[in-house]
């Protein structure tokens, strides 16, 4: 009976865990708590509190991929501008 009690308390504590981390990586994006619940929701098909640790860590990966999308954007957002920066400095002369 204890240890049924123990592992449940530890399968709680790490649901816990991962609605903090959702929430943590979609307010990250800028997105409301509600914002967050929502799109939470959507993906799982769940009421936020009917999803589980399954469901909690498929849209840790999802906001993770978004982060990187993001990411990659910027770099390439940035080598394009560096580029056009050089492009218009080598017609000039010093």
């Amino acid at each position: 009976m204890q240890h049924d009690i123990a592992a449940g308390a530890a399968t709680a504590s790490a649901t816990c865990e991962l609605r903090r981390r959702v929430m943590e990586l979609g307010t990250g994006l800028g997105w409301r708590r509600d914002e967050v619940v929502a799109f939470t929701e959507s993906l799982t098909g769940h009421a936020w509190g009917a999803c589980g640790d399954a469901e909690l860590e498929a849209v840790c990966r999802e906001y993770e991929a978004i982060q990187r999308e993001i990411a990659a954007k910027r770099l390439r957002r940035r080598a394009l501008a560096e580029a056009i920066l050089a492009q218009g400095h080598r017609g000039q002369e010093p």
